[in-house]
């Protein structure tokens, strides 16, 4: 008996967003947290340069998770006023959850320029 084509793994990517007093909106990224479907893996990168009380909210969030958040859960996370999500557009397709997390990561943490300039993925001057 053929068994079904496995599904294959798509990966969501998530900017962890959490209150900016001077702005009054979530508009401080805190860290990316990469889901991967169907299989339930799951990871969280911290930007380096948030203190740990501003990342506190979102910590506690995910602390003794054992189980990726599912589709529900990060709706309600995403409908949160304070301390919310934002899906990443995808990029092209990585090896992994921990290269696409962290990839997402370096980008966040890339000032933005007016001027484009290649990355080292290769995106950026449309011309090139």
């Amino acid at each position: 008996m053929d068994r079904p084509p496995a599904a294959a793994a798509r990966i969501r990517l998530f900017v962890l967003l959490t209150w900016t007093a001077d702005l009054g909106l979530p508009l401080t990224a805190v860290g990316v947290l990469g889901v991967e479907e169907p299989s339930g893996a799951w990871r969280v990168s911290w930007l380096p340069q948030i203190g740990t009380d501003q990342g506190r909210p979102w910590r506690d969030r995910l602390a003794g998770r054992t189980a990726a958040p599912d589709g529900a859960l990060l709706a309600v996370w995403a409908a949160s006023s304070t301390c919310t999500l934002d899906e990443l557009a995808p990029l092209a397709p990585p090896p992994d959850l921990s290269t696409a997390v962290e990839a997402a990561v370096d980008d966040l943490l890339v000032p933005w320029d007016p001027q484009p300039v290649r990355s080292r993925r290769g995106r950026g001057d449309p011309d090139g």
